[in-house]
């Protein structure tokens, strides 16, 4: 069913005292099912978004200059404590050892320097993989949806069909963050020989509006 016009997301001195948008779904689903549109940007941005200000009731301009550039992630805060935890129970395999100390040396935080940040996008994408292997070559959920299995270790689809074994989560995670170790050795070297750094890993370009059309041949 599609919202009316009159029934879109609005609200009026909202009792948190501000209102915040990162593009997200504006409509938690589990309260109104309603059709509002698709393909929302992951809640990751709104989540951290929501944290910051929540925790300052009195939000300055520095602090907004802080929230601008903060480098945490929500969604880091949410898959961490449960890749460490599977890699410690998981332990005796000692490169789920090794993934899971030096992932734990991470602080959430992706600033320029960073040397664990890599990691962890690694053993997401890693675990992406081996987690919707029935989906083969289809598109694959977002991590939100991976997030909510969380708090079902031994749903279905934490087992990896090309394997005789039936796999819960631990185990998926665990083996999530020995593939990413590797695969992260693989293409940036070892740990401390400085490819790890997140600021030669992940760029960003952005230009001057008037730069941007000159680069895409346009006259403004």
């Amino acid at each position: 069913q599609i919202l009316p016009y009159a029934e879109m997301p609005q609200s009026i001195d909202p009792a948190q005292g501000y209102l915040a948008s990162a593009n997200q779904q504006p409509i938690d689903p589990r309260v109104d099912s309603r059709y509002l549109g698709a393909s929302w940007p992951t809640p990751w941005r709104a989540i951290r978004i929501n944290e910051l200000l929540r925790a300052d009731s009195a939000v300055t301009p520095d602090a907004m200059r802080r929230f601008q550039t903060d480098p945490v992630s929500a969604a880091a805060e949410r898959f961490m404590p449960a890749l460490l935890a599977a890699g410690k129970k998981h332990g005796d395999d000692p490169a789920v050892h090794r993934a899971t100390a030096l992932l734990g040396e991470w602080d959430l935080r992706y600033t320029l320097e960073n040397t664990r940040s890599v990691l962890f996008e690694m053993t997401m994408r890693q675990l992406s993989r081996l987690l919707w292997d029935e989906l083969d070559s289809l598109a694959v959920p977002e991590n939100t949806i991976t997030a909510a299995l969380l708090a079902d270790s031994s749903n279905i689809w934490w087992d990896d069909h090309r394997t005789v074994a039936v796999e819960d989560r631990d185990v998926l995670l665990a083996r999530a963050l020995s593939e990413g170790l590797a695969a992260t050795i693989r293409n940036f070297g070892e740990p401390d020989g400085g490819g790890w750094r997140w600021e030669k890993i992940r760029h960003a370009s952005i230009y001057h509006l008037q730069l941007q059309a000159v680069v895409a041949g346009e006259n403004i």
